[in-house]
């Protein structure tokens, strides 16, 4: 079996390496015309971890980033309103990372090429068309650049190619434009004191006006001087762009942002430093798509946010991705005709990743934060004064259930390696 995947993204690249694991020749295409370390911080929940973690990355990939400890609401008067435990912390058997995503889709890529081979991964290369035959499916790729069109030909075609999925667009002509959210995230990481234990993930404000930051880079470097490289991300009403594109390094022109978060200064944190020792700020309108009920057409399917693009509410577009990859290997290696494992597949994850986008789309656990601000005075020195503690824990718990990530359902369940 031969398998062809379109992206080169953090999707793509675990869907090679999970393929390349199981005897599978699989051969990736990414547009870039050069792979480079794109974006800034994300977070790999546990059922993400464990799957990198069957994959033999747990020990490079702890080398590079932050166990989250922690994963605390506050308002935007900087006052908690619950704190969850995360990862290893909370009784899983996987931890939760905090890792910059150019360094995690680096690491996948040198560890593809190492195993597979370097020629296994074409560069400047964006599919435009594929055609299917009987018995294979013929994928065409254009040079950005150049203009100049290869093709190669395969087994199966998997579509990683992102929101603006050319694969998808193929599958589904008439398909509406992106849903925008009315968000867009401006993103940076800048070194800076570290707040509370080094460790913890901060959710700061409500729908008006939030901000999200964790650590990203275990730098003893940094750590000896009290620092750490930290990642945040402000989500701000805006109203939608008129050339919508989401792009990992398009930098921000806003210079509002400092005004907005003037008065966001804590004893534990000073969000307005944060922002203006950041170098680059970069902009990111925020966008998901209504759930399809297929993804896969005879020998050609979707995996990550070609497929399931989402609101990015408790880091679940990455993870959904990476669990999408692993299904995708686990169908196909235990298949006897290729199509059938790609049916597996979409069998397998379809259900899974739509209910996500869904959950994600009601705002998630975040959703305890319009709480605190609905029912909280804005002078309010404890939260738990006014809403019980318990409330807003089975609103985070049901989330977890929606995405099948409780630790006891997930430390239970079967491994994709066993075929």
């Amino acid at each position: 079996m031969k398998v062809i995947i379109a992206g080169a993204g953090i999707g793509g690249l675990t869907a090679a390496l999970s393929l390349q694991k199981v005897g599978i020749d699989t051969k990736l295409f990414e547009a870039s015309a050069e792979i480079l370390p794109m974006g800034v911080g994300i977070n790999i929940l546990p059922h993400a971890a464990r799957e990198l973690c069957e994959l033999g990355l747990k020990e490079a990939i702890d080398r590079i980033a932050i166990r989250t400890s922690n994963m605390n609401y506050y308002t935007r008067q900087g006052k908690l309103v619950i704190s969850e435990l995360c990862g290893t912390y909370a009784g899983y058997r996987w931890p939760q990372w905090s890792v910059h995503r150019g360094a995690l889709q680096m690491l996948l890529l040198s560890k593809f090429q190492k195993r597979a081979g370097a020629g296994q991964v074409v560069s400047g290369s964006q599919l435009s068309n594929f055609v299917q035959t009987g018995s294979k499916v013929t994928a065409y790729f254009t040079n950005p650049k150049t203009g100049n069109i290869t093709s190669e030909e395969a087994d199966l075609l998997i579509g990683a190619d992102g929101l603006h999925s050319a694969t998808r667009k193929k599958m589904f002509p008439r398909e509406e434009k992106p849903r925008y959210s009315g968000l867009v995230a401006y993103r940076g990481a800048v070194e800076s004191r570290q707040f509370l234990d080094g460790q913890t993930m901060a959710i700061i404000g409500d729908k008006r006006q939030r901000l999200v930051c964790y650590p990203i880079a275990k730098d003893n470097l940094l750590a000896n001087k009290g620092s750490s490289m930290v990642n945040w991300i402000a989500c701000i009403p805006v109203p939608e762009p008129d050339a919508p594109r989401e792009d990992w390094q398009r930098e921000s022109e806003q210079q509002l942002l400092g005004a907005l978060y003037e008065n966001w200064q804590y004893n534990w944190l000073d969000v307005p430093n944060l922002i203006h020792h950041t170098e680059r700020i970069y902009e990111f309108p925020l966008y998901d798509r209504d759930p399809h009920r297929q993804w896969t057409f005879g020998r050609v399917s979707l995996l990550g946010d070609a497929a399931h693009p989402m609101i990015p509410v408790s880091s679940n577009g990455a993870a959904q991705a990476i669990l999408d990859a692993r299904a995708l290997a686990w169908a196909l290696a235990k298949a006897n005709d290729p199509m059938a494992g790609l049916m597996d597949y979409e069998d397998e994850r379809l259900e899974k990743a739509n209910r996500v986008v869904l959950a994600s789309r009601a705002n998630g656990p975040d959703q305890v934060l319009e709480i605190a601000r609905e029912q909280c005075p804005e002078d309010a020195e404890y939260v738990h004064d006014y809403i019980p503690q318990q409330n807003l824990q089975q609103i985070i718990y049901a989330f977890k259930l929606a995405t099948g990530a409780t630790p006891d359902v997930l430390n239970s369940a079967p491994s994709y390696n066993q075929v």
